[in-house]
């Protein structure tokens, strides 16, 4: 299947019929969605190439007409429609990279964009200031260890001889996680360390360490970047008690508006599928900001439900070419193929 899918995206985009849809959908907004941009060798996911970030943007650059999120915003509630090919830049999380490897690509080119805090990443409480998802891939990928006992969580054995395991295994165990409370979470991550090691921050580490707020606020200051909130500690807020879970929404909203002084409007749900966010979670999040942003691929019409917006994920393995087709918004129809897969 992998295999048909990559001749078949190749045959569309080297033959050119892709350029129809991008033309069909020009209409539509994309948002596109990022998390940390590295010129380590990271081989995770979330940590996208400088060299293909910079491709990425000047092709953006060239192509389409990038926009702020309070603008987007604006324009879905119209009852008239976008202009032709409007894209939004995002980043999760909020990860020192965006100011040292993303902001400078994106000042160059004039493109705005709005990153997504977790605050407890900028506040650096807990997991040596990481989210703890990449507190996870840190102690895989820095360990010494060539096995892992993850019996506890039910998961039995793993080997670790080799980076591709080890990012097998990191997939494995988040996924687990993420099905846990958060006391249960903590306290597995806290075995896992006790077996991995400490994690090295000079090296892994630093890739997923948070920006500080005397950054967040000089970015603020200087305009070309926005800040959301994305809850305090990354929680999956479907998992939570309700009071808990509006804490995560509310307190992480509050503690940015108190650094940077004023009202913050956007909201983005943590790992923001289908499942991670229900109506609770929507109505909180409505009555707190103007919009929520969702990990749901596709874009967005004019009168779309400001609270379930979606967006185009840009991961580490994407291509240019691969990157183009999902601005055109191919990334839209191969996931409603996948869903249909899956059923």
């Amino acid at each position: 299947m992998i295999i048909i899918k990559a001749i078949l995206l190749r045959l569309i985009y080297f033959s050119g019929t892709w350029k129809l849809l991008r033309r069909r959908n020009r209409h539509r907004l994309i948002i596109l969605m990022y998390h940390g941009v590295t010129d380590l060798d990271i081989p995770v996911w979330t940590q996208v190439r400088l060299t293909d970030f910079t491709r990425q943007m000047e092709y953006v650059a060239r192509k389409y007409r990038s926009i702020r999120l309070e603008e987007a915003i604006k324009a879905l509630k119209s009852q008239g429609s976008t202009s032709d090919r409007h894209v939004v830049v995002t980043f999760d999380d909020g990860f020192r990279n965006n100011l040292q490897h993303a902001y400078p690509v994106l000042r160059r080119l004039g493109i705005p964009a709005t990153i997504f805090l977790t605050t407890s990443l900028i506040d650096g409480v807990r997991f040596k200031g990481m989210i703890w998802t990449d507190y996870v891939t840190a102690l895989l990928l820095n360990t010494k260890e060539n096995t892992l006992d993850a019996k506890s969580l039910g998961l039995g054995s793993f080997d670790l001889s080799d980076t591709d395991q080890r990012i097998t295994t990191r997939a494995i165990i988040c996924e687990r996680l993420k099905k846990l409370d958060a006391d249960g979470k903590n306290h597995a991550i806290d075995n896992l360390e006790q077996q991995l090691g400490p994690v090295d921050m000079d090296s892994t580490g630093g890739a997923f360490a948070g920006l500080s707020w005397d950054e967040v606020t000089m970015l603020d200051k200087e305009g070309l970047v926005s800040f959301g909130a994305h809850t305090v500690n990354h929680e999956i807020l479907t998992s939570l008690p309700l009071d808990v879970m509006k804490q995560e929404i509310i307190d992480s909203k509050r503690v940015m508006e108190q650094h940077l002084s004023k009202p913050v409007t956007a909201f983005a749900y943590p790992n923001g599928t289908r499942d991670d966010f229900d109506e609770h979670t929507k109505t909180v999040a409505a009555s707190e900001f103007g919009c929520a942003l969702t990990t749901m691929e596709g874009l967005n019409e004019i009168g779309a439900d400001l609270y379930e917006l979606k967006r185009v994920s840009v991961g580490r393995n994407m291509k240019l070419w691969e990157f183009k087709l999902s601005l055109a918004g191919f990334s839209e129809i191969i996931d409603k193929i996948k869903n249909f897969l899956r059923s």
